[in-house]
């Protein structure tokens, strides 16, 4: 997360960038490996979402997600925005050259967007990253 709040803070400017965060577990996430429920959501599993997986059509909450994030990813393609997830507009991470709390859209039964849902954790990192940035520089 870090990283693409870094290109978004640097690069945000001439370019668009949104940020998505996958709370919604799937029914069929045994299937998938995730056996335990204190793992959530794992890895790789909104792919199941996004290309209309088989494994989602069992439960009518995933099979809604999945048409929400979608449509989402193909207004992404054809226009550079995924503009709404239901009633929810999704904002760029960063927008009007706000750049102290990023926002994050949370797919889940009910959508929403956050802002600074990670800040304690990169802002951890950031300090590590901006105290040591010579040593990344000088090991390129």
């Amino acid at each position: 997360m870090l990283f693409g709040q870094r290109m978004a803070r640097d690069y945000g400017k001439s370019n668009k960038f949104y940020s998505y965060r996958l709370d919604k577990r799937l029914e069929s996430a045994p299937k998938f490996g995730c056996i335990f429920e204190w793992m959530g959501v794992c890895h790789g599993h909104d792919v199941a979402y996004v290309f209309d997986n088989p494994v989602i059509k069992s439960s009518p909450e995933d099979m809604k997600l999945s048409n929400e994030m979608l449509k989402a990813w193909t207004n992404f393609v054809k226009t550079g925005q995924p503009g709404k997830v239901g009633s929810i507009e999704w904002r760029q991470v960063y927008e009007n050259e706000q750049k102290d709390s990023a926002s994050v859209m949370l797919f889940n039964v009910e959508n929403r967007m956050e802002k600074g849902i990670f800040k304690d954790v990169c802002g951890f990192w950031e300090k590590i990253y901006d105290e040591n940035v010579w040593l990344f520089i000088i090991l390129r």
